[in-house]
């Protein structure tokens, strides 16, 4: 992992966890870095693990974890968010779909 990419990945993490803001993960900010389109799906999945498992744990410490209520969200979750990772769209259908998924967000 080139300097670059290995400092994003560290402080955008630590930026999404303190303040839960995903706004980071748009294509043109990760882009910035020298990141391509191939790498960027990866890297949202990896760094959305990590912060799910962490996120988990807090709750869990926190005693507002609940198995019952977690494993049909994970069943279904994991699986989609591997393939989601690994679908290879074009760069234009990509960043454009990513744009409408962020707009439809704002106005909810």
């Amino acid at each position: 992992m080139s300097y670059a990419v290995n400092r994003f990945v560290r402080k955008h993490s630590l930026r999404y966890i303190l303040g839960g803001n995903p706004e980071w993960q748009d294509p043109n900010d990760m882009s910035m870095v020298g990141l391509s389109t191939q790498m960027i799906n990866p890297t949202a999945l990896t760094l959305n693990i990590i912060v799910a498992l962490i996120t988990i744990l807090q709750f869990y410490r926190a005693g507002h974890f609940s198995w019952r209520l977690f494993w049909p969200f994970a069943v279904l979750a994991i699986p989609c968010a591997f393939l989601g990772g690994y679908l290879n769209l074009p760069s234009t259908a990509f960043k454009i779909l990513v744009d409408i998924v962020l707009l439809i967000s704002a106005f909810r």
